[in-house]
């Protein structure tokens, strides 16, 4: 895995991205650091993972 982009947004940020509770400004933030970012990209898809039960 390479090291993220940017500063990374926190793990507690990405699961409430991922369960839908940021508001819109924040999401799209987030959304956009994922569209550029693989590594954190991974981390979402391991919460992706972890979420599902």
């Amino acid at each position: 895995m390479t090291a993220c982009i940017d500063t990374p947004p926190s793990w507690m940020v990405l699961e409430r991205y991922r369960l839908g509770e940021l508001g819109a400004g924040e999401a799209d933030a987030v959304r956009r650091h994922l569209a550029a970012c693989s590594c954190c990209s991974a981390v979402v898809t391991y919460i992706d993972a972890e979420l599902r039960p």
